[in-house]
């Protein structure tokens, strides 16, 4: 490849970065999606916050979708979602899973933070559809949604 066509390659990425941005910021469609550094590389993964109302939404209409709980074992007696698989945030840093590539992701954990963290680690291993619930479980909770304990 010359140095001509990687100049222009690569005088092309702020461009790209600044439609990006316009887009997420602007369509009410991907308000709240995190533009991620893979996303600028050309990867497909999608990280979206969502309520609980929409994460409820989501459980209950998306059926392949995974509802990972990043919180640990002391965490998990303030209750749990119904179905969800507890699998650490180290694990995940680790890529000590096995869950198929186009499975659709939900993460969960206490406030929001690890999920966040979760879903980045998520994305670079190629998920191409992530999302985490704002606010944790002490959101899902405040808005009576059900849990086991």
């Amino acid at each position: 490849m010359s140095q001509a066509t990687v100049t222009q390659k690569n005088s092309r990425r702020p461009a790209l970065l600044f439609f990006l941005l316009v887009i997420c910021f602007s369509s009410p469609v991907l308000a709240g999606v995190v533009v991620t550094p893979e996303m600028l590389a050309g990867s497909a993964s999608i990280i979206k916050e969502l309520s609980p109302a929409e994460a409820k939404e989501l459980i209950d209409t998306r059926a392949d979708l995974v509802v990972i709980d990043v919180r640990n074992l002391k965490e998990l007696s303030h209750g749990v979602i119904p179905g969800s698989l507890l699998l650490s945030l180290p694990d995940i840093a680790r890529k000590n899973y096995d869950l198929p590539k186009k499975t659709p992701i939900l993460v969960i954990c206490t406030l929001g933070g690890r999920s966040d963290a979760a879903s980045r680690y998520l994305a670079k291993d190629g998920f191409p559809e992530i999302f985490y619930i704002k606010g944790g479980i002490a959101a899902w909770k405040k808005a009576g949604y059900p849990v086991m304990y």
